[in-house]
C-alpha cells in the first residue's frame, strides 16, 4: 500500500515503496483512446492523453494490444519534459479476428521480451 503525498486537486499522489517517483492515485486507462470500443480520431485521442499528462505525476495504464503500440508512441511524443508519467503496461495479447474474443494470448518468452523492449 502506498502513502498519500501532496499534489494538486487534479491528481492526488501516492508514494510507493522503492518507486522512483510518486504516482497519481487515479490514472487514465487508454483502451478507449486506442479505439477498442469504437472509432476515435487521432486528434481526440491525443487531446485526452495531453490532458492526462498535464496532471502531476500521472498514472497511465496501457497495453501493446491497444492500438498495437500507437498509444505508447503518442505517450512518448506528448510526455512533458521534466514531468514524469508512470506507465503501467501489459503484454501478451495480440489481435486475432479468428478468435471468439478478437484476441489471442501469446506468452512465448521471445514475444514478451520484444513487446517490453518496443
Amino acid at each position: 500500500m502506498g502513502t498519500e503525498t501532496g499534489g494538486d486537486s487534479r491528481c492526488v499522489q501516492i508514494a510507493l515503496r522503492d518507486a522512483p517517483a510518486d504516482i497519481g492515485r487515479v490514472g487514465v486507462g487508454t483502451m478507449a483512446v486506442a479505439g477498442s470500443y469504437g472509432a476515435v480520431t487521432g486528434d481526440d485521442a491525443r487531446e485526452v492523453l495531453e490532458l492526462a499528462l498535464s496532471m502531476s505525476n500521472c498514472l497511465v495504464d496501457t497495453a501493446d494490444v491497444y492500438g498495437e503500440g500507437l498509444v505508447e508512441r503518442w505517450l512518448g511524443e506528448l510526455s512533458p519534459k521534466g514531468r514524469p508519467a508512470v506507465v503501467a503496461t501489459k503484454v501478451g495479447l495480440v489481435r486475432d479476428a479468428a478468435s471468439p474474443y478478437g484476441v489471442d494470448i501469446v506468452g512465448r518468452p521471445d514475444y514478451l521480451r520484444a513487446a517490453v523492449l518496443r
